[in-house]
């Protein structure tokens, strides 16, 4: 089998794929050909052929899902930049304690695991810059001088809705109603990512312990855990933005 030659630690999933593959099969089969054209043995052209397909499998087998995700700090300001830097520097951590993990299918499980801790730390980039847009819109009213002004026009009369001053009022209110709003998404999203970091920390520890074990035992719970932060990360995303098109 060509798996045998193929160092444990390399004979991942993908590795299987991409050496069973009909491209790299085709290329060895096609750099053989070429190498005896061109005068080379049949020994020396099984070599080439061989060393064509090894580079071929290595680089359609290699584990893409270490790449990491695409977040820019310098494009964050405080204190939302340090929100994401604690969730990236746990990311970096849990990584590592997958890494530490001899080769098996608990360490597969874990490397999934890993990609989907990846898609959230991209939605808490996400959110932190959705957030940072809240902050412009909060400071942007001066909230309190619309609740100055709403309080010198005192209550409004129900008999007089169509004056100036009950005008005034209704704009001050919806006014004061969108600050309001935003800053109840924007303290959400706040709330939202000082917890990501704790359950962060927390998934990390129990990682580096199940990376300790010789069994699977415990990792049914992470699955759903970190599958459940990350859902629950893309909702409160996808409610920013609704948020960010109804106050625009």
């Amino acid at each position: 089998m060509i798996l045998e030659h193929i160092p444990v630690r390399y004979r991942t999933a993908s590795m299987a794929r991409a050496v069973t593959s009909p491209g790299s099969l085709l290329l060895a089969g096609v750099a053989t050909s070429v190498a005896i054209v061109a005068g080379a043995p049949i020994a020396g052209a099984a070599v080439v052929g061989g060393l064509a397909f090894a580079g071929r499998a290595a680089w359609s087998g290699r584990d893409r899902g270490t790449k990491a995700p695409t977040i820019e700090l310098g494009l964050l300001q405080p204190p939302w930049r340090a929100y994401v830097a604690d969730a990236d520097d746990a990311r970096r951590r849990f990584r590592k304690a997958v890494a530490n993990r001899q080769s098996g299918p608990l360490r597969d499980r874990l490397q999934g695991l890993a990609q989907r801790i990846d898609d959230g730390l991209q939605q808490c980039f996400q959110i932190a810059r959705q957030a940072m847009v809240l902050d412009e819109g909060v400071n942007s009213l001066d909230i309190d001088r619309a609740r100055r002004e709403l309080a010198i026009l005192g209550p409004d009369d129900p008999k007089d809705q169509d004056s100036a001053s009950s005008r005034t009022r209704r704009a001050l209110n919806a006014q004061i109603a969108s600050h309001d709003r935003l800053d109840k998404a924007r303290t959400q999203a706040r709330d939202r990512l000082v917890l990501l970091n704790a359950q962060l920390d927390e998934i990390v520890a129990r990682t580096v312990e199940l990376s300790l074990q010789s069994g699977e035992s415990g990792l049914g719970g992470l699955d759903q855990e970190v599958e459940g932060m990350v859902t629950e990360l893309e909702s409160l995303r996808q409610a920013l933005d609704e948020t960010s098109t109804v106050d625009s």
